[in-house]
Parts: C-alpha cells; structure tokens; sequence
C-alpha cells in the first residue's frame, strides 16, 4: 500500500493533500488517501461528537442543528479522482472505495443508511478495510499500482517545498 502524503498547504491547512483533475478545476482538500493493489481508498473524517443523524443524503444533523452532509464532499472527491484516472488509465476502470469516517468514538450516528456514502467509525474502521480487501476481486499490477501513485502525486496543487 501506498499513504499519499499530506504535503501541500491551502488556505485552510498547511498539510493536506490537494489535487486537481486539470488546470482549471477546482482542487479538492483530501484528509486520507490509500492506495492498495485492489484499488484507491479515499477517506473523509469527520470528528463530530455527541448525536449525528442522517436526515438524507444531503443533511445530517449535529446535536440538533442542521449541516451539510460530507456526501457532496465525498462526491467531489470521486469526480477528482475518477478523472485523474481515466486521463491515466483510458477505458480502464479502478476501484475506488470512498467513505466517510466518524473519528470521535464517542459519537452516536444514527440512520446511517440513509446517506449513499458508506459511514464508518472509527472504531470499525480496520475490519471494514479488511472486508474491503477481502471482497475485492481485482488485483493491480505493480506497474498499475506506480502508474497510480505516479498520476496522483502529478496532480497535487500548492505541494510545499518541504
């Protein structure tokens, strides 16, 4: 497995990772990405505490007041990502596992099933890659797996000198 390293700087960190499908799009603040031989894992957290609920795919609620829900989020990400490969890979489909991790352990998520996004806390987090693992039926080549890592660090946006 490959960790993308947290090395550009945007105007809300001065360690994350930024990428761009192209010049002029938008880049997207990633908080963890994975690169595995079954594909690419992309991970949103989320260290709310106390009461969340999924009211739909688009809202949650955060002891009782209304937010975005980080779906949309997630889902900016993929159209990043998914570009990114199909200029590296064209006609060519990788896995991309994207979701939504609760870091705080005390958190109670409740009608989880109500967001498209998979939600995982973080307390379920290494058996839930392990079944991602487990139930995937690809396997990339190792000249896949670098030509990945290759297109993915090509397209940070603001990397630090460091």
């Amino acid at each position: 497995a490959y960790t993308v390293k947290s090395d550009c700087v945007s105007k809300y960190s001065t360690h994350c990772i930024r990428l761009a499908s192209s010049p002029t799009d938008e880049p997207q603040e990633f908080d963890h990405l994975y690169l595995t031989s079954f594909g690419i894992i992309a991970i949103e957290t989320k260290n709310y505490t106390g009461d969340i609920e999924v009211i739909d795919d688009g809202n949650w609620k955060v002891n009782g007041k209304l937010r975005k829900s980080p779906s949309n989020q997630v889902r900016r990400h993929n159209i990043v990502l998914q570009t990114i490969l199909q200029q590296t890979f064209p006609g060519k489909t990788i896995p991309l596992y994207s979701f939504i991790c609760l870091a705080n352990e005390e958190a109670e998520i409740l009608n989880k099933e109500n967001s498209r996004t998979p939600i995982v806390s973080i307390n379920s987090l290494p058996a839930y890659m392990d079944d991602l693992a487990d139930g995937s039926q690809t396997r990339l080549s190792r000249k896949d797996f670098w030509d990945i890592v290759t297109a993915i660090e090509g397209a940070k946006v603001g990397k630090s000198a460091t």
